[in-house]
């Protein structure tokens, strides 16, 4: 193919959406994670009913997000969903010059690097879930020390937000404040 891209659908938003493509003619350095673009409700609906993948003979047949990948010839385009606890998570397309469709293997490969992808997609979010739950275990035990005396009620978490102020303040990376 000529392009490929990796379109990831923000799970809180109306089809609002972050593309990455390969080659720097649709890198915007002032956009490091990727470019905004957008799935209507009739793209989403297209995806969903799609098993394997979806042939696009043009890019106007999904304007939110295929104009990103039209660069270096490309005018057709083979869609791959990725799914997510049966929802659309996001779309790999891949791009070729006009009238070009890839061969039957080429398109199970890519298949299967879309699983993969969910995959890690998956694995992320379970990731971001035992954070969130660590976050929390760790505010209730420090709830649970300072209801021991009434002069400590609250300290720990004054103690954190003003520890983090000040590793803002430094300029710590979000590791680094997740650590503090």
């Amino acid at each position: 193919c000529k392009r490929v891209g990796l379109t990831l659908i923000d799970p809180a938003g109306e089809g609002s959406a972050r593309t990455y493509v390969n080659g720097s003619a649709a890198v915007d350095p002032d956009e490091p994670g990727g470019l905004p673009s957008f799935l209507t409700a009739d793209e989403v609906r297209k995806l969903l009913k799609t098993e394997n993948d979806l042939f696009v003979p043009s890019v106007e047949e999904f304007p939110g997000f295929l104009p990103l990948l039209s660069g270096n010839g490309s005018q057709t385009f083979v869609l791959f969903p990725i799914f997510h606890k049966e929802k659309l998570a996001g779309v790999i397309a891949t791009g070729f010059g006009k009238g070009a469709e890839p061969a039957k293997e080429d398109r199970l490969r890519a298949r299967q690097i879309a699983d993969q992808v969910a995959v890690a997609l998956a694995n992320a979010a379970l990731l971001e879930e035992l954070a969130n739950l660590n976050r929390g275990a760790m505010t209730a035990l420090a709830r649970a020390v300072d209801a021991n005396s009434p002069w400590t009620a609250g300290h720990s978490e004054r103690v954190t937000e003003l520890s983090l102020r000040v590793g803002r303040e430094m300029g710590l990376a979000s590791t680094e404040l997740d650590l503090l």
